[in-house]
């Protein structure tokens, strides 16, 4: 069976699991196991909402074919977001 992670928070998954938010998802399948015999995941949508931990375009560049990346503020955390980064981005 295949599947796609349709929403996933890359950055606080990897805080979670003790790693720095700017990581890849090769690095949240390090730190886990994962039996991928029943399931193969085909493509994944990381979703970033926090500004502090806003992907840079150099860590985009490194994430895998495969990963989309979208990236919105949440609403609790609108006041850390700046009119740069929201240009950049």
């Amino acid at each position: 069976m295949s599947a796609i992670e349709s929403h996933f928070h890359l950055d606080r998954t990897l805080t979670a699991l003790g790693r720095p938010p700017n990581g890849s998802i090769d690095d949240v399948l390090r730190a886990t196991s994962v039996d991928e015999g029943e399931i193969t995941i085909e493509g994944k949508v990381a979703v970033y909402c926090d500004p502090s931990t806003y992907p840079s375009v150099k860590t985009l560049k490194m994430f895998s074919d495969g990963l989309v990346v979208a990236v919105g503020v949440n609403p609790k955390k609108v006041s850390q977001a700046s009119d740069a980064q929201a240009y950049t981005l």
